[in-house]
């Protein structure tokens, strides 16, 4: 790991640090619209808390990585060049499925927009042959137990879309 990349790493840990614990202060100004086992601020407390233990874990490696360096033999820069690049297609191509997500995710609903969404994901980040029975399986069931907490479990209604 290079200086440069562990110094934007530690900045991006601590402004995420700060960015969740905004978003804590805030979700107590939630209100409760219905009546139920877990309130509205839950969920935005929860990404929070998750999203706080992961920055501290990133500025921590930052911190604790020695300067200059990993001990793999160095890459050439064509090699970097390349890497790099694949890596910025990828951010894109999240970016496009998150932005997907959001815009079909009431018309269409929770369970298919969310099973489609990882499953595509999952595909987006492999690095080795993609596995897309594997992903289908995962994508789909944890779809259906992540609608089956929030619907059962917390009462919170998710969008229903299509199957609805």
């Amino acid at each position: 790991m290079t200086a440069e990349s562990r110094k934007r790493d530690l900045y991006l840990g601590i402004g995420f640090l700060l960015f969740s614990i905004g978003v804590w202060i805030a979700s107590f100004s939630i209100k409760h619209l219905v009546v139920a086992r877990i309130g509205s601020a839950f969920v935005p407390q929860l990404a929070a808390t998750l999203l706080a233990i992961l920055s501290i874990v990133l500025i921590l490696q930052s911190i604790l990585q020695a300067p200059g360096g990993s001990s793999k033999a160095e890459k050439t820069t064509e090699q970097e060049t390349e890497a790099a690049s694949k890596r910025k297609k990828r951010v894109r191509l999240t970016f496009l499925l998150i932005l997907f997500y959001l815009i079909f995710l009431e018309p269409i609903g929770f369970l298919l927009t969310t099973a489609l969404y990882l499953f595509f994901q999952f595909w987006v980040l492999a690095r080795r042959k993609p596995n897309l029975p594997l992903y289908g399986i995962i994508a789909v069931s944890t779809s259906v137990i992540i609608y089956y907490l929030f619907v059962k479990v917390f009462v919170l209604f998710l969008p229903a879309g299509l199957l609805g």
